[in-house]
């Protein structure tokens, strides 16, 4: 199932008719999607002119800001506030959703990935993982107008690898993230720009539910 250009795996499903001579039947559905660090819950049930839709994460987050996350592809958790570069990844998504969304399918597809996606900004800024510094840092003109693209794969259920590259293919970075278990993983990635001397980031993270 595909809800906000994020694919969600099915755990179970039914359709059922409930009134007689009525073509539209009830949905119950129960399915799971991962973003980043993130665990995504996505359940349906009612009937399908009315179906109530519940979104739930672990580490828990509000269904407002799962929604604006997916909507935004990037890793928005622990603040409401728009910011400029959500304001750009916005017009980012429109351009995906009328232009490139059957693209971005295509190639999701064709090759197997997990993410296919274009974002603006920098190229960190769409792994999820980034530091606190990174996130906070103020964007250049130069970085404001920069499209890059992110291509990701869970190689097995604990490990993903993935790798982003800027349109110019000047700056571009790959990254890697293995769970240790439910609650802890480690991350790292190593970007290139022009200077050519990578920079490594190197990372870790334990997850609580309260």
């Amino acid at each position: 199932v595909k809800y906000l250009r994020t694919d969600f795996k099915l755990n179970q499903a039914g359709l059922v008719w409930v009134d007689p001579g009525s073509f539209l039947p009830n949905v119950n559905l129960d399915s799971t999607a991962r973003f980043s660090r993130y665990n995504i819950f996505m359940k349906i049930n009612g009937p399908v002119s009315e179906m109530d839709l519940q979104l739930t994460s672990d580490p828990p987050l509000t269904q407002n800001t799962i929604v604006r996350m997916l909507t935004l592809q990037r890793e928005s958790a622990g603040s409401n506030e728009v910011t400029g570069d959500d304001m750009a990844n916005l017009m980012t998504v429109g351009l995906q959703m009328t232009v490139l969304g059957d693209v971005e399918m295509f190639v999701k597809q064709t090759l197997g990935l997990d993410q296919f996606r274009i974002y603006t900004g920098k190229t960190r800024s769409g792994i999820g993982f980034e530091s606190v510094y990174d996130r906070n840092k103020e964007l250049t003109a130069d970085e404001k107008n920069q499209y890059n693209v992110l291509v990701s794969k869970y190689l097995n259920d604990n490990f993903m690898l993935g790798y982003t590259t800027s349109f110019d293919a000047v700056d571009r970075s790959i990254f890697g993230q293995y769970d240790i278990s439910k609650h802890m993983n480690v991350t790292y990635s190593r970007s290139y720009d022009m200077s050519r001397d990578p920079k490594d980031w190197y990372g870790l993270e334990y997850k609580i539910s309260f």
